[in-house]
């Protein structure tokens, strides 16, 4: 399993984003069934920061966006990020 999981990061490092979105549906779905508790969240917080970065690009101005991608990284002690 371990070798799939960095298949998978790799691949979602490599491919460009608006072609990712199948590939964090499927990478979410193998964690679920094949990881752990950290593992299956630090997939769900990958698949919102992806969700917030694509609406932040469509839209730059939407503050509302940019106000809740900060607090998921607060929430998750990742303060350089926020930088």
């Amino acid at each position: 399993f371990d070798r799939a999981r960095v298949i998978y990061k790799y691949a979602l490092d490599n491919v460009p984003k608006e072609e990712a979105k199948r590939l964090y549906e499927m990478y979410s779905a193998f964690e679920k069934k094949h990881g752990t508790r950290e593992t299956v969240e630090d997939v769900i917080l990958s698949k919102r920061r992806f969700q917030y970065e694509e609406e932040i690009r469509d839209n730059p101005l939407n503050y509302d966006a940019w106000f809740d991608y900060i607090r998921l990284e607060e929430a998750k002690g990742k303060k350089d990020r926020i930088r």
